[in-house]
């Protein structure tokens, strides 16, 4: 702020920064859900995960547990997630623990399918503002879904393609901001699958 010229660089300083400003500590959660929201597999199993934007990064352990139920899947998924970033003024980091359950059915080949998530985060940077005065190793919180309708096309092979349609939804909170967007998207799933000694394979 010392180095500031005008007025308005003073405003575009306090904007972007996390210390001034700490909703935007909860950009790379909002980048982490954009991920998981497009994640409907409901294998049982242990695995890792990453996520890496411009200015920041995740990595950490999933667990994931599913069931079907005639035409439906249900999925259930924990994570845990170490995550850093930067506003180019000071760096920050923090851990993340969250859940997501999602459900998805099908028929004829047609099929609806949702999700809904929550994670909790625990930053790591001292001297944030509150609105009041500043607080040390504030934790965000998020809550985040999304639903699709789609159609799946076999192709030769065990090659499909299921273009789909819906909206997905997020809202974060820390200290005394909070920020909730919604949004249409649009896209496809891609994947090859098949059988062999009794199990199903799908990627």
């Amino acid at each position: 702020l010392d180095d500031a010229k005008s007025i308005d660089a003073i405003n575009e300083i306090i904007a972007d920064s996390v210390r001034m400003s700490p909703i935007n500590l909860m950009k790379s959660i909002v980048t982490f859900n954009a991920f998981d929201a497009n994640d409907y597999h409901s294998i049982l199993g242990v695995g890792a995960m990453g996520v890496v934007a411009a200015d920041s990064y995740s990595y950490g352990a999933v667990i994931n547990t599913g069931f079907s139920l005639k035409d439906i899947d249900v999925g259930v998924r924990g994570y845990v997630n170490s995550l850093s970033g930067t506003d180019d003024y000071d760096r920050f980091s923090g851990v993340m623990l969250g859940t997501s359950i999602h459900a998805k059915y099908e028929y004829n080949s047609a099929f609806v399918r949702g999700l809904i998530g929550a994670n909790m985060t625990r930053f790591d940077i001292s001297n944030v503002f509150n609105g009041n005065k500043s607080v040390d190793n504030p934790i965000g919180y998020s809550v985040y879904g999304a639903m699709d309708i789609g159609r799946r096309f076999d192709l030769e092979e065990g090659f499909y393609v299921a273009p789909y349609a819906g909206m997905v939804m997020d809202g974060v909170r820390i200290l005394h901001q909070k920020e909730t967007d919604y949004l249409w998207r649009f896209g496809s799933d891609v994947g090859y699958t098949f059988s062999a000694l009794g199990i199903k394979y799908d990627y």
